[in-house]
């Protein structure tokens, strides 16, 4: 399991706790957001 899939399920793990679950957009959006942090 490479940093990527870790940190989607991570995210999906959070979101289901907030109430966001099956959000594939909003999931998207802040994977995009974790992905330009991790790349600097």
């Amino acid at each position: 399991m490479d940093k990527k899939e870790l940190i989607k399920l991570y995210l999906q793990n959070v979101d289901k706790m907030f109430g966001y679950a099956n959000m594939d957009a909003y999931i998207d959006e802040r994977l995009k957001k974790y992905m330009k942090y991790l790349s600097k």
